[in-house]
């Protein structure tokens, strides 16, 4: 049996992968050097406050799901839905994790493989993380594995209210070098809004000049939607889809884009006030 990790000298702390190529790496390490890692990194709740989180978890996903053998294109709902699931259900988990069981579903590594039927969605995902850690508690066992106390920490709020104030001022400074925000950062709304920095109540002038936000980006959506060149009959099913729930009122896009528009005017308006740091 192999020496349980507690009982080692000293623990080595990894750096939770900010790429694939890192994410990767800690994925390839031996079983008990695996459990070391996953145990000393950030975990998905609290990495879902670092400003790249979105892109790290596309890049993640997207990877996955070509090894997985997926074919169709992932829809937009899709998407916000393995998103969510993740970064409420399975936040426990580190990144890394969420690359390794799919791996082992590859290997063959579980009791059987699960059929995904050419569906890369939550329901999907869901049943190959449950695998997963079913496999991560029977090794942990057989290894003799207990976690570190040292390690079993949260995030405090201080904390994420100090990573979301480094993403916002981050994005900010973006903005001022480009006068342009690229990417979805509506999270950053919500976290101005929680700041005070930009008023949202139930102010007749404050909900008029939101709801003249939201015409705008439904406006905005629907023009980019209706020149968008499909590729497959595939991709044009999904636009008339997606315009049809822009046009019912059936789709967050319109509400993250409104977010993504206010956002830019409120940075604006910082620098026409030649302000530098947003929250000093």
């Amino acid at each position: 049996m192999q020496v349980a990790s507690q009982q080692k000298p000293s623990l080595k702390i990894y750096r939770a992968g900010n790429d694939i190529f890192e994410i990767e790496t800690i994925c390839e390490l031996k079983k008990l050097d695996f459990f070391d890692a996953v145990y000393s990194i950030q975990k998905i709740r609290d990495r879902k406050y670092q400003g790249n989180w979105k892109d790290i978890l596309g890049s993640v996903l997207v990877k996955i799901s070509v090894f997985a053998g997926i074919k169709n294109e992932i829809d937009s709902f899709t998407k916000q839905d393995i998103s969510k699931m993740i970064t409420t259900t399975y936040s426990d988990l580190a990144l890394e994790e969420i690359y390794k069981a799919f791996e082992l579903e590859r290997y063959g590594v579980y009791e059987a493989k699960t059929e995904h039927f050419q569906m890369f969605d939550s329901n999907y995902i869901s049943e190959i993380l449950k695998k997963y850690k079913k496999w991560k508690l029977t090794e942990k066992n057989k290894l003799n594995f207990e976690v570190p106390t040292a390690l079993i920490t949260e995030i405090s709020e201080l904390e994420k209210v100090n990573l979301l104030k480094t993403a916002t001022q981050s994005r900010y400074e973006e903005f001022l070098k480009n006068n342009f925000l690229a990417g979805k950062h509506d999270y950053i709304f919500d976290f101005l809004v929680e700041q005070n920095k930009i008023i949202v109540s139930n102010n007749p002038k404050n909900k008029e000049w939101f709801e003249v936000r939201l015409s705008i980006a439904k406006k905005i959506l629907l023009e980019t939607l209706s020149t968008k060149k499909a590729k497959s009959k595939y991709d044009l099913q999904q636009i008339k889809r997606t315009i049809s729930g822009i046009e019912n009122n059936n789709s967050d896009r319109v509400l993250i884009k409104a977010k993504e528009i206010i956002i830019q005017e409120y940075f604006q308006k910082q620098a026409d006030f030649w302000i530098t740091n947003i929250f000093e």
